[in-house]
């Protein structure tokens, strides 16, 4: 069994149709200014704790849990995706050698990222 480049295609073809409806809202997004102490919290290292319990002073207690919470999971989310894109979505001569070196072992793989990706975007927008 070997990696299969159509769905590879499809799936990155997916992603990239919904593009200028991410640039429009990151358009929207970068059009908010934050303020310059916003700017420099985000530019130094801290904890998950200390993130948390900024999310928390800055939107209140019950949105932000959530939104640390949702940040989390998309940045999981993110990272999936940024690997299953990197194997499989990227050119033609990536996917056969892939195929040449390893043919069932990486469409296994292909198979189980993209699952796991669908399972947990499913996770996510079905819990918040």
């Amino acid at each position: 069994m070997r990696v299969n480049e159509s769905d590879a295609r499809s799936r990155t073809h997916q992603r990239s149709s919904s593009g200028s409806d991410t640039r429009q809202v990151r358009s929207q997004l970068n059009a908010r200014s934050l303020d310059r102490n916003e700017h420099q919290y985000m530019a130094q290292t801290h904890s998950a704790d200390e993130i948390r319990a900024h999310c928390i002073s800055v939107l209140g207690p019950d949105l932000g849990k959530l939104h640390y919470a949702l940040w989390n999971e998309i940045a999981w989310l993110h990272i999936k995706w940024a690997q299953y894109l990197a194997l499989f979505g990227t050119t033609p001569e990536r996917l056969e050698l892939l195929n040449c070196a390893a043919p069932l072992f990486f469409r296994i793989v292909q198979d189980t990222l993209w699952e796991d990706t669908v399972l947990h975007l499913t996770r996510v927008t079905r819990s918040f």
